[in-house]
């Protein structure tokens, strides 16, 4: 099933959506507000939290994207959540 997913640090780059899962999907630039960016510690991706409303993280938001890749793949490398289209 395709949906859509909002993604945020290294999945940003081209190369490592090229990488993971061997194609760029359609994407677009976007924010999600009430959330806050953070490293983790011990690990070499950032990951989110709620926050206050007035904190955003920058990201952008892929479509046509395959549910496997989207909760598996990418689980733990920058996808917020991804959503059926």
């Amino acid at each position: 099933m395709n949906g859509t997913a909002f993604v945020y640090g290294t999945l940003m780059a081209e190369e490592v959506l090229k990488l993971l899962i061997k194609r760029v999907p359609a994407h677009k630039p976007a924010l999600l507000p009430g959330y806050a960016r953070h490293r983790v510690k011990g690990q070499v991706f950032p990951a989110i939290i709620p926050a206050t409303p007035e904190d955003k993280v920058q990201g952008m938001v892929c479509r046509s994207v395959l549910w496997c890749c989207a909760m598996g793949t990418m689980a733990g490398s920058g996808v917020m959540a991804a959503s059926a289209d």
